[in-house]
């Protein structure tokens, strides 16, 4: 009985796993760079630093997030104080950690942290994430794109025609190490804590762990399903299978 059980069990663990397997995510790529943190290696783990901002701070370069300014004022807006949201956050952090081999550490006193989280200095949306590259990447990308476009039109000068080639997805350069991240929430919207069903009032826990997976390397998978799914979706509690599998893909599993 005891053998039988064992392979119950056995049978339960490899189809939990290959579900995990088949489910939807997506990477997320920069300029044609699959990105991470730690070794640019996929499956490689990574040690991360994080901090909340202490004053404005502008990226003019950034897509998102170009001007981070401290919590307070979302803070004064919900009502939340800052020990409840830092929780929020830290439950949101441990959820990735558990899930994969990416470790989160407070930033010292003095250190630029790798994701820096605030509220929007410009709000607009609800919250958004920023991920960027070191500029030898975003020049290697460059001049990749200059021969691409100078092989295209070798190609349409020697009128060869590859009538598959459009609908072929494009192949990445690469891993590139991401450089640093920033988490952003606009401090104008209305935020909850937990859920209720009201899918127009955002749990601040669903939506820091939604766009930290953003600054970790995880783009959108698909509408509905997933934590990564570009709606919010008020009943879904924790990482979802293909949340779980995007991420060990990006650092391997949890050890």
């Amino acid at each position: 009985m005891r053998t039988l059980v064992i392979i119950a069990l056995l049978g339960t663990a490899l189809a939990s796993a290959a579900k995990a397997a088949d489910a939807p995510y997506d990477l997320l790529e920069i300029d044609n760079w699959i990105v991470k943190w730690g070794d640019e290696a996929l499956g490689s783990g990574a040690v991360v630093t994080y901090a909340y901002a202490d004053a404005k701070r502008s990226f003019p370069k950034a897509r998102n997030c170009q001007d981070i300014a401290p919590l307070s004022k979302l803070l004064k807006a919900t009502g939340f104080d800052e020990a409840r949201f830092r929780q929020e956050t830290e439950r949101a952090l441990a959820a990735w950690e558990k899930a994969a081999n990416i470790k989160f550490v407070p930033a010292k006193v003095g250190q630029d942290a790798d994701i820096l989280i605030g509220t929007q200095g410009r709000p607009r949306g609800r919250a958004f994430a920023n991920v960027s590259l070191p500029e030898s990447r975003r020049l290697a990308a460059i001049q990749k794109s200059r021969q691409l476009a100078s092989a295209q039109e070798s190609r349409q000068l020697s009128a060869i025609v590859d009538t598959g080639s459009a609908r072929r997805r494009h192949k990445p350069l690469g891993i590139a190490r991401i450089k640093k991240s920033l988490v952003c929430l606009n401090p104008l919207q209305r935020w909850k804590i937990g859920r209720d069903g009201d899918g127009d009032v955002y749990d601040l826990n669903y939506t820091l762990m939604h766009e930290i997976g953003h600054a970790i390397g995880l783009d959108h998978a698909g509408s509905r399903g997933q934590l990564m799914s570009f709606r919010y979706q008020d009943h879904l509690m924790g990482l979802q299978a293909g949340d779980i599998a995007g991420v060990r893909r990006l650092y391997g599993s949890a050890e």
